[in-house]
Parts: C-alpha cells; sequence; structure tokens
C-alpha cells in the first residue's frame, strides 16, 4: 500500500484537529490588543475588552488540551509509518451514547478479536480510497497501530450507491 497517502491522511486529520485553537488563539491576541487600546485610550481598559479576552484564554486552554488529547497517538503513527492491516466484519453506525449522537467504527477480524477504529479526519470520514462507508461489511481495513485512525478502507464487495 502507499504510505504516502497514508501520511497524508494522517497529517490532515492533525491540521483539522488544531484550527479551532489556532482560531482562538488569533481571537485571544485580538482580545489583548483590544485591550491595550482601551487602556491606551481610556487610562483604564473596559470590562469588556478584559472579559473577552479571559474568555478567549479560557477556550484556548480547553481546546489545546482537546486537540493534544486527540491527536497524541497519531503523530507516532504519522513519523513512524505504523500501519497494520486486518480483514473481517466492518460496522459503522450512528448510535446515541451519554446524550450524544456519535459515529461508532469498528472492525471484528476473522479470529474474533474487536478493533475499535476512529476516523482519521472528524469531519466526513475520509480514507486514501474514499470515504468510511455506513453499515456492515466484510472488508480489508489499514489502520493507525497508536491511534487506530482508517487510513484505507477496501470492502470485499461494492458498494451500493445510494
Amino acid at each position: 500500500m502507499d504510505y504516502a497517502a497514508f501520511d497524508a491522511i494522517m497529517r490532515e486529520g492533525i491540521i483539522v484537529r488544531w484550527i479551532v485553537p489556532a482560531a482562538l488563539v488569533a481571537a485571544a491576541l485580538v482580545g489583548v490588543v483590544w485591550y491595550f487600546i482601551s487602556k491606551h485610550r481610556n487610562g483604564i481598559a473596559g470590562d469588556r475588552s478584559l472579559g473577552f479576552t479571559l474568555v478567549m484564554a479560557a477556550a484556548l486552554v480547553l481546546s489545546v488540551i482537546i486537540s493534544i488529547d486527540t491527536t497524541k497517538e497519531m503523530i507516532p503513527d504519522l513519523q513512524n509509518q505504523s500501519y497494520t492491516v486486518v480483514h473481517g466484519e466492518y460496522e459503522c453506525k450512528y448510535e446515541s451514547a451519554g446524550g450524544q449522537w456519535r459515529y461508532v467504527t469498528s472492525i471484528t477480524t476473522d479470529e474474533g478479536a474487536g478493533i475499535w477504529l476512529r476516523a482519521p479526519v472528524p469531519i466526513g470520514g475520509k480514507t486514501g480510497n474514499g470515504y468510511l462507508p455506513e453499515g456492515k461489511y466484510m472488508a480489508t481495513v489499514w489502520y493507525g497501530v497508536e491511534s487506530h485512525c482508517v487510513v484505507a478502507f477496501i470492502p470485499d464487495e461494492p458498494i451500493p450507491e445510494e
């Protein structure tokens, strides 16, 4: 298989997960500038500018923690090209868990072992050869060893068009 394509998918997944923290850095910087401009003009800073800056800083810290948690296993897979392949019954379904709706993706290998998987790009489930389909299929799946992010999905039979 083409590890360069797998690396590109992992890289895209990491970048997508760091877009929100990057936007919050920009918003926090705007808040800091707004605070200093307000302080320079009036001699004191307005409560609104300080409040905005503090809210953006708190959101930034939270989003960075979430981004680190979701990408910490992806980075070693990308650096070491740590990908593995397994064949079995693949299932992707949309279900409610703890009051939130989410996609649950797993594969039960031919030997009977269950492996939980996740999409490398959280929006759309993009892989090296298309998108992750919803439903049950017999398939071969390539995924990152540490992150369990699917990078290629090869069904045994063609998937019917909707």
